[in-house]
């Protein structure tokens, strides 16, 4: 039997890592701009999400663009944790979380409706309306807010924690 090869980070490479993926989670936690970099791969799953959730229907069409755009990160998450490797496993949940916090702004647009689409109606205008509930966007969009800002700021520590008692520079005891 072939054995696959350890592809896990070595203590540098994760240090790294954490260096930029924390230098990130700052600068969307504090940050109010939508439109940062990753939107800009959040977007092209967002959107990819449409075309698969198409042939279930108008309401999941709707539904299911941030539906992928969260749930395709954490299928990452899910690999990486079957695999046992719990550093990719909790970096891949920061952009699960980040994923959060971008939905979460087009969410809280549902009401004015003033962000740039790619073409249609807007999502979260539709799929508020149904509910008649599209008067409360901005407070299920901070509702979202907050749930990726704690999505990605657990994941970070935890990341943090893991690579520092893996490597033996601190140590937690029972």
């Amino acid at each position: 039997m072939i054995e696959a090869e350890d592809t896990r980070l070595g203590p540098t490479a994760q240090g790294i890592t954490l260096i930029i993926v924390g230098t990130y989670c700052v600068y969307r936690l504090f940050s109010d701009n939508p439109f940062n970099f990753m939107h800009n791969i959040h977007l092209p799953i967002h959107e990819a999400g449409h075309l698969f959730f198409t042939p279930l229907g108008e309401f999941m069409h709707f539904l299911g663009g941030s539906f992928f755009q969260i749930f395709f990160p954490f299928c990452f998450t899910l690999s990486f944790a079957w695999r046992k490797d719990w550093f990719a496993s909790l970096i891949t949940l920061v952009w699960v979380g980040d994923s959060i916090i971008d939905i979460s702004f087009y969410i809280g647009d549902a009401w004015k409706q003033q962000m740039p689409l790619i073409g249609g109606e807007h999502d979260w205008a539709y799929l508020l309306g149904v509910f008649d509930i599209m008067h409360h966007a901005e407070i299920f969009g901070s509702l979202a807010w907050w749930a990726g800002a704690l999505t990605l700021s657990v994941g970070y520590i935890l990341a943090l924690i893991y690579a520092f008692t893996s490597t033996g520079w601190i140590k937690i005891s029972p």
